[in-house]
């Protein structure tokens, strides 16, 4: 698709360009090069796809002419030395260099295509030139090449181990950045926020291998040479003997907000010194998202929910769990099912858990006649109908409106514990 042509008399009822400005020659049609498109992630040294949109606002080109009018685009190479070209996306237009102050000022796009990648004074400099309008992507990109250059300086290495070290790419970050730290306070680097970096990476990698150590697992070794090194990072391997259903099958999440308080519910891992272990991970503020409606009340508890398709029987009538209450205060646990067709409801007995360190097991026998539900009258005096027809499992905090911060592991059917 050819960019329509645009003459300079057009573009000055938008800008209100000079009448010496109005009369330059348009650039014919066939001659109309291709503009650059709309680009996603920053790749340096590419190529800008062929399209007719212009680049964004901040990538842009910028020609000043000499009545002060400003025209953004990208501008293009051409053939003749007494003219510029730029596109602005909607055509290509074609200036007299005597209307344009001159040098003009290069966008993102343009800059890349300058750029001499064999030269390190050059890379540097475009690197410096990306980060302080916020291109990072184009800075790290040019400063991977510039730190495998002969000559590269401590300013250099150390600008390129703070953005590795900034960088949310998962194959960069802190353990990719400490050996480049330690490359750039070998060359001489004196910045002293880079060296206390460098300073609190090291105290946190000597203080994660002990911990593996007290686990007999190896250390975590990021060294390696000069600034191109690409640490390899060996995480523990978390510990499964314990996960159960809270780690398995669908995920747990959050009950409906007519029914619970706002909760944060995920699977995470225990701190390596702890084991590693995977939990279920329950936290709220314990403060409704919103106050509730006249006549109404807000929920009085934190739910979470599961859904399961399962047929319980007498060699799977009992849930256990172990769970963790890092909280300031006690809360009251129970654990709900829905089955059969109607998703009937059903609320066990609350078991009282405190603030400890330790995990505590709970029960719950699911043959017990001590449920709560509609046929009860919400008493808990029922038993569970449809127990080969379980469609949610829930567990219900009550917090009495304050935060909750617990931890869920090992939750399995099996037989109820003998007496």
């Amino acid at each position: 698709m050819r960019l329509p042509v645009i003459t300079l008399t057009m573009l000055s009822l938008a800008c209100g360009l000079s009448a010496a400005a109005a009369a330059a020659e348009p650039i014919a049609d066939s001659a109309v090069p291709a503009a650059p498109g709309q680009h996603g992630a920053p790749k340096l040294f590419s190529d800008a796809p062929t399209a007719t949109p212009a680049p964004a606002i901040d990538d842009q080109d910028i020609l000043t002419l000499t009545n002060k009018q400003s025209i953004f685009g990208t501008i293009l190479e051409g053939d003749d030395p007494t003219t510029v070209d730029i596109n602005t996306g909607s055509g290509v237009v074609r200036i007299p260099k005597s209307l344009v102050e001159w040098p003009p000022f290069y966008g993102l796009i343009s800059e890349r295509k300058r750029l001499d990648r064999d030269t390190l004074a050059e890379l540097v400099h475009f690197a410096t030139w990306c980060e302080d309008r916020d291109h990072k992507a184009d800075a790290l990109a040019a400063l991977d090449r510039a730190v495998t250059m002969p000559g590269v300086d401590a300013e250099a290495i150390g600008m390129h181990a703070r953005l590795v070290d900034e960088s949310s790419d998962p194959s960069r970050g802190p353990p990719v950045a400490l050996p480049m730290y330690r490359a750039y306070k070998d060359a001489g680097g004196r910045d002293p926020n880079l060296l206390a970096r460098l300073s609190q990476l090291e105290t946190v990698l000597a203080d994660h291998n002990a911990a593996l150590a007290a686990m007999n697992l190896q250390p975590l070794d990021v060294s390696g040479a000069g600034t191109t090194v690409v640490a390899q990072v060996q995480q523990p391997v978390p510990d499964t003997s314990k996960s159960g259903m809270e780690a398995k099958g669908a995920p747990f999440q959050s009950e409906e907000l007519q029914w619970s308080l706002p909760v944060e519910v995920q699977v995470t891992n225990l701190p390596a010194a702890e084991g590693g272990a995977r939990v279920l991970s329950v936290v709220s503020t314990g403060v409704a998202a919103t106050p509730p409606a006249d006549g109404k009340r807000p929920p009085e508890k934190v739910a979470i929910k599961k859904s399961l398709t399962y047929a319980i029987d007498d060699t799977t009538s009992n849930l256990t769990f172990q769970i963790r209450n890092l909280g300031t205060r006690s809360v009251m646990v129970a654990v709900a099912l829905k089955t059969g067709d109607r998703w009937t409801f059903y609320e066990s007995l609350k078991q009282q858990v405190t603030p400890s360190q330790e995990f505590k097991t709970l029960n719950v026998d699911f043959k017990a006649r001590t449920f709560k539900c509609e046929a009860s009258k919400w008493q808990n005096s029922g038993t569970i109908v449809d127990l080969d027809q379980v469609k949610e499992l829930q567990v219900l905090i009550y917090n009495n409106g304050q935060p909750v911060d617990l931890a869920i592991q090992g939750m399995q059917l099996g037989k109820p514990p003998e007496l």
